[in-house]
């Protein structure tokens, strides 16, 4: 982002600074230590939708361009596991959430190696791993 608009992350950062400090404010006094740590995933996700339309913008490379095929389906399925992961973290009991969380990162993983992960990539994973 620094060839042409070097300015543009520093703004970002401006902007996010107010969103980040009430959000953080509140979710801290809500949820404690897991409130500080939503608001700060809340605030990289916003510097990232934010960078992404400024490249999206700065050199016509639109978002398609950027993940390829699959990349509806892995959006799909990490927001369906950070929205299982958030209402489960605010709802369940200790004991239960973590075994219920276990579960869902299980399958999501049986579905991202079925499902998002080419053959060529499961290869390089398997060869990693062993």
């Amino acid at each position: 982002m620094g060839r042409g608009r070097p300015d543009l992350p520093a703004k970002f950062h401006l902007l996010e600074l107010g969103l980040y400090a009430v959000g953080a404010w509140l979710l801290v006094r809500a949820f404690g230590v897991t409130g500080a740590a939503l608001a700060w995933t809340g605030r990289v996700t916003v510097d990232a939708g934010l960078l992404g339309i400024a490249l999206w913008r700065a050199e016509r490379f639109p978002p398609a361009r950027w993940y390829g095929a699959g990349a509806g389906r892995a959006l799909g399925a990490v927001a369906v596991l950070g929205a299982v992961t958030v209402a489960a973290g605010l709802t369940l009991p200790p004991i239960p959430r973590v075994a219920f969380l276990g579960a869902t990162a299980v399958a999501f993983l049986v579905f991202a190696w079925r499902s998002l992960l080419a053959e060529e990539e499961r290869v390089a994973v398997r060869a990693a791993l062993s």
